[in-house]
C-alpha cells in the first residue's frame, strides 16, 4: 500500500481550465495547520503530444472523449494518496503545510491555452485556476510572509 498524505479532490471554477478532452480539471488539497503559512504546489508530470497521431496515440482515437487519465478526468478518484514531498514526517517543517496536487491532464506541459485537433490544451488555464484557488484558500493573505513551493 503507498503511504502518504490523503487529499481531496476540489473542482476549479474557470470555465477554461479543461483537461485534453474537453473535461473539467480538478485539483487534490489537504488543509495544513490554520497557522501555517507553508504551501506546497506540485504538477504532475507525464509528457505531451505534438501533433494529431501523437494526440491519438495518448488519448485516444475521439476527441472529446477518452479514459486515459493523462488526458481526462473521467476516473479521478474522491481522494488520493500522494508520497513523497506532499507526505512529509511528523516534525519535518513541511509536515504543517497546505498541499496540493494537480492531475496533470492537459498534454501540454502545463504550459497551453488552445485548441488544436479537435483536443483542449489548457495547462496554463489549469494552474492559474489553482493559483486562485489556493488565493482563496488563504494562500498570501493576513498581511504576513507566506512560502510557495511550487513545481
Amino acid at each position: 500500500a503507498v503511504q502518504g498524505s490523503t487529499l481531496q479532490l476540489q473542482p476549479l471554477s474557470d470555465p477554461l481550465a479543461l483537461c485534453s478532452d474537453g473535461t473539467a480539471a480538478k485539483y487534490y488539497w489537504r488543509a495544513g495547520s490554520s497557522s501555517s503559512r507553508l504551501w506546497i504546489i506540485f504538477l504532475e508530470g507525464g509528457g505531451w503530444c505534438y501533433d494529431a497521431e501523437s494526440c491519438t496515440g495518448r488519448c485516444g482515437s475521439d476527441p472529446a472523449y477518452s479514459t486515459r487519465s493523462l488526458c481526462s478526468s473521467r476516473g479521478y478518484a474522491s481522494t488520493k494518496v500522494v508520497p513523497g514531498l506532499l507526505s512529509p514526517v511528523a516534525g519535518s517543517p513541511l509536515a504543517t503545510a497546505h498541499r496540493i496536487f494537480v492531475p496533470y491532464c492537459t498534454s501540454d506541459a502545463h504550459m497551453g491555452n488552445g485548441t488544436s485537433w479537435g483536443r483542449q490544451f489548457r495547462g496554463a488555464a489549469v494552474v492559474n485556476a489553482v493559483l486562485r484557488a489556493a488565493v482563496a484558500r488563504g494562500l498570501g493573505g493576513g498581511g504576513q510572509k507566506h512560502t510557495l513551493l511550487f513545481g
